[in-house]
């Protein structure tokens, strides 16, 4: 309770006492009086209310209008020394500066999750995740049938040679232009054809002559063929040395005979000249 107040509490009750005692005048009046003295005294030394400092706008306390000249806020401290910022050690810890915290940076594995389930294709045509069934169908419906298309045009060549799309003539030829004529070809491999059967067919010797160069090519030894015999002038030949041989014009080529496989009755070979 503030000191005017307790001053009013102390008045009220007074004159209550006061009242009390003015049957009593001759007697208490001097106690009154002195009470009254107190109390005045009392309110005087109440005094009137203080000021309540508060900052100014250059930031010093102030007391009513009165600047005092000390700021509100301190000067800003010195810088305070670098940090330090943690790393990861080898070891997987966090350090700060040397120190190993203990602690690692990366987590541990979690357990592998159980595996999921694969959607599938049910009897009903739906997808099943597991054993149930979602409800939705694989595949669609079938869209509505489209309305029918008007007949197409069907090209045809018209007088002039060129393809026709109804009465629009498209300029292309329904025919090309005749292609040059091609370079002359070579002349085909010779080819000589020997058979023999028992004593039957070709008579051996045989005489071949050409009046260009001629290159023996190949020798093919056909169907029971062991070999052959040849003779060009006095060199003789078998046909493994005929093959790379070249006749010049005129020359003549003597086939002596073909030997015929053990078993066999008859016997082909060919010799490919150039």
């Amino acid at each position: 309770m503030s000191l005017a107040s307790l001053i009013a509490t102390a008045r009220v009750k007074w004159a209550q006492i006061r009242n009390e005692t003015e049957k009593y005048a001759n007697t208490h009046q001097r106690v009154a009086d002195a009470a009254d003295a107190i109390l005045d005294v009392v309110a005087e030394a109440a005094g009137t209310d203080g000021v309540t400092p508060h900052i100014g706008t250059n930031g010093n306390w102030y007391i009513g209008t009165t600047d005092t000249g000390v700021k509100a806020q301190g000067a800003d401290g010195a810088a305070g020394a670098d940090g330090i910022t943690p790393h990861i050690g080898v070891n997987g810890n966090w350090f700060i500066g040397t120190t190993d915290t203990g602690i690692k940076a990366q987590g541990v594995n979690g357990a592998a999750g159980t595996d999921g389930l694969t959607p599938h294709i049910g009897v009903n045509g739906n997808w099943y995740i597991g054993i149930i069934d979602t409800g939705v169908k694989a595949q669609g419906a079938d869209g509505d049938v489209g309305s029918a298309g008007t007949d197409g045009v069907t090209p045809h060549i018209g007088i002039n040679g060129n393809w026709f799309i109804g009465t629009t003539d498209t300029g292309v030829k329904a025919q090309g232009t005749n292609g040059t004529n091609g370079t002359n070809g070579t002349n085909a491999p010779l080819t000589i054809s020997l058979f023999k059967q028992g004593t039957n067919g070709i008579t051996y010797p045989v005489r071949f002559k050409w009046p260009t160069d001629k290159t023996l090519g190949s020798v093919l030894l056909m169907s029971n063929c062991v070999s052959i015999s040849a003779s060009i002038g006095a060199t003789s030949y078998d046909h493994n040395t005929l093959v790379g041989v070249t006749l010049t014009a005129n020359t003549e080529l003597v086939i002596n005979d073909i030997t015929i496989n053990t078993g066999y009755s008859n016997a082909n070979a060919l010799i490919i000249c150039n």
